[in-house]
C-alpha cells in the first residue's frame, strides 16, 4: 500500500507536465482546426466564406469574456475541477460542430469551445507557475502553438481526401479533452489569486490624514 502510494507521489509531478502541456495543445487545436474546413462548411449550410469567419470571432469573443472571471472560477473550483471543466467544453463544444445541422449550431459549437480556452489560458499559466515556474508556463505556451501547428496539418490533410469535415471536430473533441487522461488526482497549492486587497486609492482615501 506504501509502495503505490509512493508511487502515485513520483508520478504526481509527471503527470502535472503532461496536464499542462495536453491543456495547452487541445486549446490551440481548438483555435486551429476550422482554417482547412472552411471551404467544406460554406458548401454543407450554403453560406458565404466569409459567414464562415464569424466562428472565429465567435471562439475570440468567448475566449475574451472568459478570461475576466477565469480567476474566480479557479478559486471557486480548485484547480483539478477547473481543469475538468476546460476539458469538458472544449469536448462538449466540439462534439457539438461536428454533429449540428445547421450553421448556428457549429456557432454555438465554437463559443463553447472559445470558453474552454478561455479558461485554459488562464488556469494553465497559473498551474504551471505554481508547479514548475517559468519553465512549465513556457512548455503550455509552446503546446499552444503546437496545437494551432497540429490542427492546420491535420486538417489540411482531411481537406485533400475524401473524409467528411465533421471528423476533424471530432479529432478536435479528443485534443480538447486529452488533459483528463493525465488530470493528477491531487493538483494542490493553486488558489487562483492572491486575496483580495483593498485598491490604492481606496487606502488612502480611508487614511486619517486625508481628512
Amino acid at each position: 500500500m506504501d509502495q503505490r502510494a509512493r508511487g502515485r507521489e513520483r508520478r504526481g509531478p509527471s503527470l502535472t507536465v503532461a496536464t499542462v502541456v495536453a491543456l495547452g495543445a487541445g486549446a490551440g487545436y481548438g483555435g486551429g482546426n476550422i482554417g482547412p474546413v472552411t471551404d467544406a462548411i460554406s458548401g454543407r449550410f450554403g453560406v458565404s466564406l466569409s459567414a464562415v469567419g464569424l466562428t472565429m470571432t465567435v471562439f475570440f469573443a468567448t475566449i475574451t469574456a472568459v478570461t475576466l472571471c477565469s480567476a474566480q472560477i479557479l478559486r471557486r473550483l480548485g484547480p483539478r475541477a477547473a481543469i475538468g471543466l476546460c476539458c469538458a467544453l472544449s469536448g462538449l463544444g466540439n462534439v457539438v460542430c461536428a454533429i449540428s445541422p445547421s450553421f448556428a449550431g457549429v456557432l454555438v459549437g465554437r463559443g463553447l469551445v472559445g470558453i474552454g480556452a478561455g479558461l485554459a489560458f488562464v488556469i494553465g499559466p497559473v498551474v504551471a507557475r505554481e508547479h514548475g515556474g517559468a519553465r512549465l508556463v513556457g512548455a503550455f505556451g509552446a503546446a499552444v502553438t503546437l496545437g494551432v501547428a497540429i490542427a492546420l496539418g491535420i486538417g489540411s490533410a482531411l481537406a485533400s481526401t475524401s473524409v467528411s469535415w465533421r471528423v476533424a471536430f471530432w479529432i478536435s473533441a479528443l485534443f480538447g479533452a486529452a488533459a483528463l487522461a493525465t488530470l493528477p488526482r491531487r493538483l494542490p497549492g493553486v488558489t487562483g489569486g492572491q486575496p483580495r486587497r483593498a485598491g490604492f486609492i481606496r487606502t488612502a482615501l480611508a487614511m486619517p490624514a486625508m481628512w
